[in-house]
């Protein structure tokens, strides 16, 4: 569109050159109009695209909110403004206070850690994220979450947020406390087979001199009750050497099939000797049960250590010590909840040997730590009881339960794997068909001087 004007003759005017530059000025904008009004549909059709992005992005991003593979959260310089159900799940915190804004991550986190969150805060203001670092949260009844916690800065200050991963590391650190605790036991375990072979020469040293002697002493002697002392305290020691061995995983062992019943009633005597009168012994042991194939002495060194431990627990009370054998099907789900071999055992057919008592009871802080090598609430106890019971149990595929109750006593139960294969029966002793005598030379070979020395006067 354009305007005709008069051809004024005096173009000095200034009102008509202004008229003149107004008259111009409209026909470039009435020119851009037209043009706008083509391009109108394309501009439409670009932001249309552009809300799609949006709207794609923001699922996404809801997505990956509300997917609960690993805890997201987002924070403000004082307070949590969102979270995920992961996140809550695993701090125990409600929705309700998180939208209310009564979280402060900053209560949330025990002291020590302060430092660290302010680095990876400047970092994140600076670089625009954080690498993950290891942390702690509290949760909401009070205990230590461990947590690794990476994240990006959503907006720049003065009013920044940021938007950080969590990852639960609870896992992971009871498979390394696990990992440990099964280090320390193999590394113990070996020492135990060093210190036990040295300390076996010694004990038969000591042991056999000590026999010798009494056979010449009569008991009138007045050294023949201090030998006598001599000879038990060797015995006791010998004991101990045992346990060191058996706390191997891999004890040298002959096995056999066993009637479990049988084999605990057999040791009746010898359980009743150490208690006291206050202390009722029952026996419930079930008759046909499979057959166990396992060491006769291993297993009845475990079923002894476990009454004598109960009879510690009744510290001289009236109370019962129960036995009790049984057999059934264990899922492996159960087995797995039991204190068992790091290989998970697989489910079937269990016998068990229950050891119940109505003693004082554990702690869980004492019931975690009662297999650890050396630990004992006795003041004259070794600690190597539970920790050899644990490797004999261990080296016969089973498992050790323990329930237990502060004041109210504790049962052990230990499983051992059902065989209902044939085996091998108890060996017999093959009687000798007569005496036997002759002449010649006996060779003794051993590393230790004591022992060649005793060797040869017992021979003699």
């Amino acid at each position: 569109m354009s305007f005709l004007l008069p051809d004024f003759t005096n173009e000095g005017n200034s009102e008509i050159q202004e008229l003149r530059a107004t008259v111009l000025h409209l026909e470039r904008q009435l020119e851009l109009c037209s043009n706008a009004e083509a391009y109108l549909p394309a501009v439409q059709q670009r932001a249309e695209q552009t809300m799609s992005v949006l709207r794609h992005t923001e699922q996404r991003y809801r997505a990956l909110f509300d997917s609960n593979v690993i805890g997201i959260i987002e924070i403000n310089h004082e307070k949590l403004l969102d979270a995920n159900q992961s996140f809550l799940t695993m701090t125990g915190q409600l929705r309700e206070a998180v939208l209310g804004g009564k979280l402060r991550w900053r209560e949330m986190t025990p002291s020590k850690y302060s430092r660290m969150d302010e680095q990876a805060h400047e970092m994140a203001l600076q670089h625009g994220s954080f690498p993950p670092f290891e942390k702690e949260f509290y949760r909401a009844d009070g205990t230590a979450l461990p947590v690794w916690v990476g994240g990006i800065l959503l907006k720049p200050p003065p009013d920044w947020t940021c938007m950080a991963f969590v990852l639960d590391l609870s896992e992971r650190k009871a498979l390394e406390e696990q990992s440990r605790s099964a280090q320390k036991l193999k590394t113990l375990g070996l020492l135990s087979g060093v210190i036990a072979h040295d300390f076996n020469n010694l004990l038969t040293t000591i042991i056999g001199n000590a026999s010798l002697s009494l056979d010449k002493l009569g008991p009138e002697n007045p050294a023949y009750e201090r030998i006598e002392e001599v000879l038990r305290a060797g015995q006791l020691a010998s004991e101990l050497t045992d346990q060191l061995v058996n706390y191997s995983s891999k004890p040298h062992r002959v096995t056999h099939n066993l009637e479990m019943s049988k084999l605990v009633r057999e040791i009746g005597e010898l359980l009743e000797l150490p208690l006291s009168r206050k202390i009722q012994l029952v026996w419930s042991l079930a008759p046909g049960l499979p057959p166990v194939h396992g060491d006769t002495y291993l297993i009845q060194q475990i079923v002894m250590n476990l009454v004598i431990n109960a009879s510690d627990s009744l510290n001289k009370q009236d109370g019962i010590i129960r036995i009790v054998t049984h057999c059934r099907d264990y899922s492996t789900g159960e087995l797995e909840a039991m204190t068992s071999s790091s290989a998970p055992l697989p489910a079937g057919t269990y016998v068990a040997v229950e050891v119940q008592d109505t003693g004082c009871g554990m702690s869980e802080e004492v019931k975690a730590k009662i297999f650890d090598p050396l630990f004992t609430t006795k003041t004259r106890g070794r600690g190597l009881g539970l920790a050899s019971a644990l490797g004999i149990v261990r080296s016969h595929c089973g498992a050790i339960d323990v329930r237990t109750q502060l004041g109210q006593g504790t049962t052990f139960v230990i499983l051992f794997p059902a065989c209902f294969e044939s085996g091998t029966e108890l060996a017999t002793p093959v009687a000798a068909s007569g005496e036997s005598r002759g002449q010649g030379t006996v060779l003794v070979v051993d590393d230790e001087p004591g022992v060649r020395r005793l060797a040869e006067a017992t021979l003699s």
